[in-house]
């Protein structure tokens, strides 16, 4: 476990065969995409979780709001793994194919990328707290699709982002 593979994009790039880094080009970008996917599901949850916390735990004793607490921190530690795994395959790919069109699907994560998929009260991008809940803009993960989708585009977005647009469309309206 504890042996450290040497892949194509640890070598430099004459001493690995084409052919392998073709391969490691595509577990990589697998790899991103598969973080990016992980790191959208856990920020649903977490969105979840919140909702949860906000609407039947608030204010009902200290022992429920620790353990919430402890599943809200459990989840985010998996969304910073995630991350820590999508850095890693991205540069990965920066080595293997400087100059790839992966570059326009991936980019680079930081950590205000990784937040939605709604506002949260936290947000610090509220034009007018007064009026509503101001204006949201998505972060970039939200904006791409899954390669592993159908590409049909009613089933490319999931139920959550469909509710998400018709709440902003409908405070918009």
């Amino acid at each position: 476990e504890l042996l450290r593979l040497c892949l194509p994009s640890d070598l430099p790039i004459a001493a690995a065969s084409d052919e392998l880094r073709s391969l490691e080009y595509r577990l990589r970008y697998a790899q991103c995409d598969d973080a990016l996917e992980r790191i959208r599901h856990l920020r649903r949850v977490l969105h979840g979780v919140r909702q949860l916390c906000t609407v039947h735990i608030a204010g009902s004793g200290t022992k429920p709001n620790t353990r919430i607490q402890a599943v809200f921190w459990r989840f985010q530690t998996k969304v910073r793994i995630a991350a820590a795994t999508y850095r890693c395959a991205r540069h990965a790919l920066s080595k293997l194919e400087p100059d790839g069109e992966w570059q326009t699907r991936f980019k680079v994560l930081l950590k205000e990328d990784i937040r939605g998929p709604e506002r949260e009260d936290d947000d610090a991008d509220i034009t007018d707290k007064s009026v509503g809940k101001g204006r949201y803009e998505p972060s970039w993960i939200w904006l791409i699709p899954n390669t592993n989708m159908v590409a049909d585009a009613e089933v490319e977005y999931s139920g959550h982002m469909r509710v998400v647009w018709a709440k902003s469309r409908a405070r918009h309206m």
